[in-house]
Parts: C-alpha cells; sequence; structure tokens
C-alpha cells in the first residue's frame, strides 16, 4: 500500500499531522510521502510588472515559506521515524488540486490523508482526482474512471 499524506503548511494541517501518522501507522504502508504544494508569490508574467524591489522581496517571502514548510515536513519525517515508519518527503510548485491528483495518480497511491480544514480547496482536489483519471484513462482506452480513497482528517475541537 502506498499512502500520499498532503499537507499546506497551515496551522489545521500541522495540527493533523499526528492523526496522519496514526492512520499511516494502522495501515502499515510499504511507502508513505507527505506532499506540499505551493504557489509561487510571483506568477512568472508578473516579474516585468512589479518593480525589482518588490519582486525580490516576494522570493525572499517565498524562500522563507519554504523553508518554514522544509522544517514542518522533516519533523513530520521525525515523527514517523519514532513509529518505525518510513517515508520521504516532495514539494513542488504548482496548484494544489492539480499537483495532488496528478502525484496520486501518476505514482498510484493507494490512499490520500488531506486535512479537511486549512487553507481550503478540498473539492477542487476532489474535482481534478476524478478529471486527471479521467483524462488519464481516455489516453488508456479504459472504460472505467480510477478511484483513490482519500481520507479527510479534521481536527479535534478542545
Amino acid at each position: 500500500m502506498k499512502i500520499l499524506v498532503c499537507t499546506d503548511g497551515s496551522e489545521q494541517s500541522k495540527a493533523i499531522l499526528e492523526e496522519a501518522s496514526r492512520v499511516v501507522e494502522e495501515h502499515n504502508p510499504e511507502e508513505v510521502v507527505i506532499l506540499h504544494v505551493y504557489q509561487s508569490s510571483v506568477p512568472p508574467y508578473f516579474g516585468e510588472y512589479i518593480s525589482k524591489d518588490r519582486l525580490e522581496y516576494l522570493k525572499k517571502l517565498e524562500e522563507k515559506q519554504n523553508e518554514e514548510v522544509s522544517e514542518i515536513l522533516t519533523e513530520v519525517l521525525e515523527t514517523l521515524k519514532k513509529k518505525n515508519i518510513k517515508a520521504r518527503t516532495f514539494m513542488q510548485q504548482g496548484v494544489p488540486s492539480e499537483i495532488i491528483a496528478k502525484v496520486a495518480l501518476e505514482e498510484e497511491f493507494d490512499m490520500i490523508v488531506v486535512c479537511s480544514e486549512g487553507r481550503g480547496g478540498l473539492r477542487k482536489i476532489v474535482r481534478r482526482i476524478r478529471d486527471v483519471s479521467s483524462k488519464q484513462d481516455k489516453k488508456q482506452d479504459k472504460t472505467k474512471t480510477t478511484l483513490i480513497p482519500a481520507l479527510f482528517l479534521r481536527r479535534k475541537e478542545s
């Protein structure tokens, strides 16, 4: 079994990662990937329309955010390692719902674990998985849609 655990770096998704590690532990997967998808602070076409100082500021902000996320991913790996769960992390720039769907389908994950709160876009993720899998099925001349179970975790109320 291969499990994809998605995090957006939000406080809600950080809180959910402990619960996600319990889910992973219960399923005893062969592979666990912790995926973080980030959107660039500076769209490629924007560079020529904003000042050099502003562009530099946005790039530094993006670097700082990526460093913070890298620290979060390292913490998650350490938590899983303590539970004898082997995992790897993966960061990619792009539209989260598209990248999650693409990675989940291309790498043939058996389950996706996502925080039901955070920075949003759950409906988009579900739609993208359906859309991307349908496109892949058409390319492969399959008549059925590929399904990947998705587990949406919600933070417990204090």
